[in-house]
């Protein structure tokens, strides 16, 4: 829901961030678009587009993707065309920004990670993706009942 409220106060700032005109002529003199505005315009313009293109994305998307994109379970990214990704910060090493793609084709198996477990189903699934336990001083924030969920993962982890 905080993504979600993120997003939204994103739209809500820029929905009227204006462009500038060409020019303005006022008492018989014309005044003309500076650079800066320029910039300012094809800023205003490329974001646009590109919220345009992934709310496109986002709409093709089946309902219940969608549902885990609100929660922020899934991520959108734009870097290089839009994708889908989990996020795996500080799951397999510290400090490390780190993802998992996901695809339309890992839906059933992400939907299954949450039925076993629902608290952390993402993560789950990315460490099954990734045939890799989470590194050893994660396991403190996953319920002691779920561990063997994650210790079939894969091999035993030397980072303690």
């Amino acid at each position: 829901m905080d993504d979600y409220l993120e997003l939204k106060a994103l739209e809500i700032a820029t929905e009227n961030m204006g462009i500038y005109p060409k020019a303005v002529t006022n008492n018989g003199v014309t005044k003309k678009r500076t650079e800066w505005q320029d910039g300012w315009n094809e800023a205003v313009i490329s974001l646009t587009r590109k919220a345009g293109d992934i709310k496109r994305y986002i709409d093709a998307l089946p309902e219940d993707v969608k549902d885990f994109i609100i929660q922020g379970k899934i991520r959108i990214s734009d870097n290089d065309g839009i994708s889908m990704y989990i996020n795996c910060n500080d799951l397999f090493y510290w400090a490390c920004a780190d993802e998992e793609e996901f695809t339309l084709d890992d839906l059933n198996d992400l939907k299954k990670a949450y039925l076993e477990s629902p608290e952390n189903g993402d993560i789950l699934w990315a460490c099954r993706k990734r045939g890799m336990r989470p590194q050893t001083p994660f396991y403190k924030l996953i319920d002691k009942s779920e561990h063997s969920l994650f210790n079939a993962c894969g091999g035993e982890r030397n980072d303690h």
